[in-house]
């Protein structure tokens, strides 16, 4: 059962609930793409939408966050390095879930690997006890993108060195978060000058009832 998200705070009851029968896969991504993503779908950015502000984008000062001491920065943090943020704390908490969790019944997956590896396609598919499948190998040449967005906010993808915590984490998950290729970064996440004015025109269009 893939409970997609935001359900991991899920974990504890399935865990109370199924006990040692449970098996949970903890599946993580770049920080640094996860954050720019999360900017571009209007995360921490003025005017967000309120369901994501409320329901599923954390704070310095909510309960259970680890990065409390973030409180008194929290207003001047551009959305990227409050995404960042909010990578970290659900990252971190699937550690506390690996922690939790008895002998076997856990595993984590990049999902870089996921969609590279046919070894790693291959160690979930056993961690899970599932039978191979051609199916497995032929997903990985189809992009399903649906939801590819850009923004206009300015990201700078550096700006997780100034963030220890974040860094180190996204270290022991086993990204080098530097080496981030900054043209591609960009022309990935932020909307070029000629995007924006294109995007301007559009609206302008729809503004006065033209097609």
């Amino acid at each position: 059962m893939e409970v997609g998200f935001p359900a991991y705070a899920l974990a504890p009851l399935l865990r109370a609930e199924f006990g040692e029968k449970l098996r949970l896969v903890q599946l993580v991504r770049h920080p640094v793409k996860v954050a720019a993503s999360l900017v571009t779908h209007g995360w921490y950015c003025e005017g967000a939408r309120e369901d994501i502000a409320q329901a599923v984008a954390p704070t310095p000062a909510d309960p259970g966050v680890t990065l409390k001491a973030y409180a008194p920065r929290w207003p001047a943090m551009a959305p990227f390095e409050k995404s960042l943020f909010y990578w970290y704390e659900v990252h971190r908490y699937g550690k506390e879930v690996e922690s939790a969790s008895p002998p076997g019944r856990f595993a984590r997956f990049r999902l870089e690997d996921l969609t590279t590896a046919p070894e790693a396609r291959d160690a979930l598919r056993r961690f899970l006890d599932l039978p191979d499948r051609p199916g497995w190998t032929a997903a990985e040449a189809r992009r399903d993108d649906r939801f590819r967005a850009k923004t206009d906010e300015v990201i700078d993808p550096a700006a997780i060195t100034r963030h220890p915590e974040i860094l180190a984490l996204a270290e022991e998950l086993g990204y080098a978060p530097q080496d981030i290729d900054a043209a591609e970064f960009a022309a990935r996440y932020v909307r070029s000058p000629l995007e924006r004015l294109r995007a301007g025109l559009g609206q302008a269009r729809r503004r006065m009832g033209l097609r």
